[in-house]
């Protein structure tokens, strides 16, 4: 098996693109009532379930706590690992609202 390593700089461009999808979810909840956000920070529970059965880059959709409307968005993962979460398509990108 052949593996290929990424340049360090390459390597922090993953990392802080990823960084920054992982907060326009972050920052899309936000929105929410304080009723409907999630403990700690982190993506909805209706975030991690739209992604259950998929991989990062996957195509989701997802409905948030009291609302009917559904988001359709794409599955991310942290760069650290761990479970990929439903980023909606009309997330703030780059960090801004």
């Amino acid at each position: 098996m052949t593996r290929t390593h990424l340049s360090a700089n390459t390597q922090k461009s993953v990392r802080t693109g990823a960084m920054l999808l992982m907060t326009a979810v972050l920052m899309t909840v936000s929105g929410m009532s304080a009723a409907q956000q999630p403990p700690s920070g982190k993506p909805p529970q209706e975030a991690f379930d739209a992604c259950a059965s998929k991989q990062a880059g996957d195509q989701c959709q997802m409905t948030l706590p009291d609302s009917d409307k559904l988001l359709p968005g794409q599955c991310m993962a942290p760069p650290e690992g761990g479970k990929a979460a439903c980023l909606p398509d009309n997330a703030p990108q780059g960090g801004k609202r």
